[in-house]
């Protein structure tokens, strides 16, 4: 920049040319892998200078659309509840377009299926959550490990409890699937929402008690694949007792927080962990 500067005009190679040289400096809060750092992007023609921790300029601004457009609504909304139905538009992305007029839906699926800053799982309903929530989701995996093992017997007969192992087997072996893929010579279902083949019931058990995730969508199909291999190693080590929880949960991002006013039920609803 110091050559630049006292460099006569004129005498600088064309290939060389400095059309603009904005200093950009991001400090993010919560960024895309919840790292607090400050990158110091110089931009020069070619994009052949860049400093900071990112290697390319591209990326860090493609980053930074997808915190600021993208990522920061569901962090300040808690999570957004992922919609089946699509008519106009899924509700999902109608609600984050309300909240952010930059927002773009071709900007979701990168945070959950390729940077994993998102995740999803279940609150009221299958719904996208910031990554740094997986800590505490584990105490919803462990409640459902043993609540849904009762009540989806029940509810779908036991013979999905046989097929825990094998599904976990095959994904382990041939990696990621869908329901479909697993289907085999099963009987078709009957047409309802929740008939469910017993390897389809065994990989939302095994989902919902957090030894799979939803790696992305096909057609909005849910694929799965094995936890480790889709939520990264700080988030999916990650741990707090259930006392921190419970404070958690009515803090800084507890249901008050995103609610505004509430009943104390309420409160304890918005996030249903313990």
């Amino acid at each position: 920049l110091s050559w630049v500067a006292n460099t006569p005009r004129g005498t600088i190679p064309r290939r060389s040319y400095v059309h603009y040289i904005p200093i950009v400096a991001f400090s993010f809060k919560n960024c895309i892998n919840d790292v607090r750092h400050t990158i110091f992007v110089v931009l020069i023609e070619d994009c052949k200078i860049l400093t900071g921790e990112l290697d390319k300029q591209r990326l860090a601004i493609r980053k930074f659309h997808y915190l600021r457009r993208t990522l920061l609504p569901i962090q300040r909304l808690g999570f957004v509840q992922v919609d089946s139905i699509n008519t106009v538009e899924r509700a999902h992305h109608m609600i984050l377009r309300a909240r952010r007029s930059g927002y773009q839906a071709k900007n979701l699926a990168p945070l959950l299926e390729k940077h994993h800053s998102l995740f999803e799982h279940w609150t009221h309903d299958a719904s996208i959550l910031p990554a740094r929530l997986h800590g505490v989701w584990q105490h919803r995996f462990a409640r459902d490990r043993e609540r849904l093992k009762s009540r989806w017997t029940e509810w779908h007969e036991p013979d999905f409890l046989t097929q825990l192992d094998t599904v976990r087997e095959r994904i382990t072996l041939d990696g990621a699937c869908r329901s479909g893929d697993l289907a085999g010579d099963a009987p078709r279902a009957s047409g309802g929402w929740w008939d469910w083949h017993p390897s389809k019931t065994a990989l939302e058990y095994l989902w919902r008690s957090g030894q799979l995730s939803v790696v992305r969508r096909d057609n909005f199909r849910k694929v799965y694949d094995l936890t480790e291999r889709v939520i990264p190693a700080e988030r999916l080590n990650a741990r707090m007792d259930e006392a921190d929880t419970v404070e958690w949960a009515v803090g800084v991002w507890g249901g008050l927080d995103k609610l505004g006013f509430a009943t104390s039920t309420e409160i304890s609803a918005f996030w249903d962990l313990t």
